[in-house]
């Protein structure tokens, strides 16, 4: 199984190819980093609905997280958080690791 180290790995060395193309400028491979460890934020599920969604009474789930329209949606939220100049580069990084971390994933199913 592919754990987290493994991940954020994978998209460095992805990251570090697309950059040594001169495609991207090199600040965006930890971008790309990022958005691999990304998908497993689901994990908190563990944590949190254990205290939050016990007191609330209200199940809820985080799978959604680890999905590609939770990638999408992650890595749009986080290229919010980067200067407007920017932000479509960080977006795709951030998108494209979170997009590596679920193909390592499809090969464990």
């Amino acid at each position: 199984m592919p754990d987290l180290l493994t991940h954020a790995l994978v998209a460095y060395v992805l990251a570090a190819v697309v950059a040594q193309s001169g495609r991207v400028q090199d600040r965006y491979v930890s971008v790309a980093m990022v958005g691999a460890v990304a998908p497993d934020a689901m994990k908190l599920s563990v944590l949190l609905n254990r205290s939050i969604g016990h007191i609330a009474g209200v199940p809820y789930s985080t799978w959604g997280v680890h999905t590609l329209g939770g990638v999408l949606v992650l890595a749009g939220l986080g290229a919010l958080t980067i200067r407007v100049g920017d932000r479509f580069v960080a977006g795709a990084a951030l998108a494209a690791g979170g997009a590596s971390h679920l193909l390592l994933d499809a090969f464990v199913i």
